[in-house]
């Protein structure tokens, strides 16, 4: 027969706790949510009772999570909330390079006068960092100031030091009267012999060419003195034979037409001879060659006669005398020679324009000292008008002058 312990009730007619044994409620015997906080006794619940990850952030009461609670390296940068981190808990030399972003240091983070030239990378300050004025003389390396760091005209007479200006620091034409030479220091001994002509000399009260300031000796080996051209310039037949130095009458110095007879040689005279090309034709345009003396009629290339001198000679001038001209033309006389059974060969061509006011005129043609005869060749003179100068047959005076060496006779 089984056996049955007796169970005393209370009055409310529950187990009370002292009729319940030691460990005989499991976690069977217990009822769903029966376990109240009530229930829990103080530091009832250790470790061995609570699950691993049962606690979540809602069991922790507020601020109840002290250091003392944290594992080392526990708190990493994704339990940190923004701006949480104050200097406060940051220890001193702890916020290196590394721990600072690009670009995060900017004036306001730099203690005045803690960046030392330790602290500044090479060529990173330029001109943009330099405040105006900033770069005082202690501050110019000596020999820094080169050439092209002066600017244009920055340089004046302030900044240079007394008698440091030699000549070789001087461009040529760079000294002027007006800039750089005082008066009084210009000497004898600083003039190039021949270098002052009449362009750099000037006399109070002097103008024009006809006042050119003079120097004379009054005396042989005398000192020169100044002495002013009188108004006007030199006084008629002033220059005499005796001023003139030898060879100083140049052909330049000598005046067209002023040589006259009076003054050419007797010897030059001898020297000197005419022939006529006199000649009766309506000469129209066509070359006409001119005989040698009187002909009615000029010579065509055909039945053309030459003049052979015999000498060495040369041409001078030809002249042509008009009659009846009423067409104005230009007349082109040339000159021609030959040598031996050789073809002409023209040697020189002058020309000159006539009008019919020219009627009974005479036109001169000169020639250059090329237009000349050895004794052995043989010349020819033609002329020839651009239009008809004349609708007729008329006389035609014509002349040439020369001259033959003197050593030929």
């Amino acid at each position: 027969m089984p056996t049955f312990n007796k169970i005393i009730l209370d009055s409310s007619g529950s187990v009370s706790s002292s009729n319940i044994a030691s460990n005989a409620i499991t976690s069977g015997k217990l009822a769903s949510g029966a376990v109240t906080n009530a229930k829990i006794g103080a530091d009832a619940v250790d470790g061995t009772k609570i699950a691993d990850d049962s606690i979540d952030s809602e069991h922790y009461v507020t601020r109840s999570i002290d250091t003392e609670h944290l594992q080392h390296d526990a708190v990493t940068d994704a339990k940190l909330a923004d701006n949480a981190v104050r200097e406060a808990n940051i220890s001193d030399g702890h916020v290196t390079l590394n721990k600072l972003a690009s670009n995060s240091v900017n004036s306001s983070k730099i203690v005045d006068g803690s960046i030392v030239a330790g602290d500044i990378a090479s060529s990173a300050i330029t001109s943009a960092k330099i405040a105006s004025n900033a770069v005082t003389t202690a501050k110019i390396n000596a020999g820094a100031v080169t050439q092209a760091k002066i600017a244009d005209e920055a340089v004046g007479a302030d900044q240079i030091e007394p008698a440091v200006i030699d000549a070789s620091h001087l461009s040529a034409g760079t000294i002027n009267d007006s800039q750089l030479l005082a008066d009084d220091v210009i000497n004898s001994q600083h003039y190039v012999n021949a270098s002052i002509d009449e362009v750099h000399l000037n006399i109070s009260g002097a103008s024009g060419v006809n006042n050119l300031p003079l120097l004379y000796s009054s005396t042989a080996g005398g000192n020169m003195q100044w002495a002013q051209m009188p108004e006007g310039g030199l006084a008629n037949s002033a220059v005499t034979s005796s001023k003139l130095d030898s060879d100083a009458v140049t052909t330049a110095k000598i005046a067209d037409e002023a040589v006259t007879a009076d003054k050419v040689s007797a010897q030059m005279k001898r020297n000197l001879f005419f022939l006529t090309h006199n000649i009766h034709v309506d000469p129209g345009t066509s070359l006409v060659y001119l005989p040698v003396g009187d002909q009615t009629e000029a010579f065509s290339s055909s039945g053309l006669t030459f003049f052979v001198p015999g000498y060495n000679c040369r041409l001078h001038k030809v002249s042509i005398g008009t009659e009846s001209i009423n067409t104005t033309h230009t007349m082109t006389v040339r000159f021609y020679r030959r040598s031996g059974s050789s073809s002409l060969s023209l040697v020189e061509t002058e020309t000159a324009s006539i009008s019919s006011t020219d009627d009974y005129a005479v036109k001169t043609f000169s020639f250059s000292s090329s237009s000349t005869l050895s004794a052995t060749q043989m010349g020819v003179i033609t002329m020839q008008a651009s239009t008809d100068p004349v609708s007729f047959s008329a006389d035609w005076n014509i002349s040439s002058l020369w001259s033959i060496d003197a050593d030929e006779v």
